[in-house]
């Protein structure tokens, strides 16, 4: 977030996280004054406003949910992109090929679901790819960069712009909506 906010000063962050212990932690890397607002909450219980942002990010968020979550998830990010917005997500994924790659991921995800079940109460048990609901709600994917072997992947998707009403007819009334 420091990076960001050097880069482009004068830039709004709001942050919603559930977790005191993670707030506190981003707040200590935060320099004093930072335009930073802390909202200790689930994204479903903060109602952001609609077309607010230029730019969300969900890094190790939406690979918290079953289908089902992350389309609420997501339909919530959307509403609160501006048209012509990004959205950013790095997230893990099950590498496409590779019998190594994939014997290690699955160890991996099965590791940190069984301890986040645990230690968080994590619902889901298992990864479930997000692009669905991505394109269900007309994001549009601009890039995709894949690490780790396949195993993580950073995404940057993007809300269209706003659709032109349709001009009326010379002398008419508008269509209507």
């Amino acid at each position: 977030m420091g990076a960001l906010l050097d880069r482009h000063p004068g830039t709004r962050v709001d942050v919603v996280e559930p977790s005191a212990g993670m707030i506190a932690r981003s707040r200590r890397t935060l320099p004093g004054g930072a335009p930073v607002t802390f909202h200790r909450s689930r994204l479903e219980d903060t109602a952001p406003d609609p077309e607010a942002y230029d730019l969300v990010a969900a890094h190790f968020f939406l690979d918290c949910f079953d289908p089902a979550g992350q389309r609420g998830q997501i339909a919530i990010i959307d509403r609160a992109l501006r048209p012509g917005g990004t959205l950013l997500i790095a997230d893990f994924q099950m590498p496409p090929s590779g019998a190594l790659a994939r014997l290690r991921a699955r160890t991996l995800l099965w590791t940190m679901y069984r301890f986040f079940h645990l230690a968080t109460g994590l619902e889901t048990d298992r990864l479930s790819d997000p692009d669905p609901a991505l394109e269900a709600v007309h994001l549009q994917l601009v890039k995709r960069q894949v690490t780790n072997a396949g195993f993580l992947r950073s995404d940057m998707w993007q809300k269209p712009e706003a659709r032109a009403s349709p001009s009326p007819p010379e002398g008419g009334t508008p269509p209507p909506p």
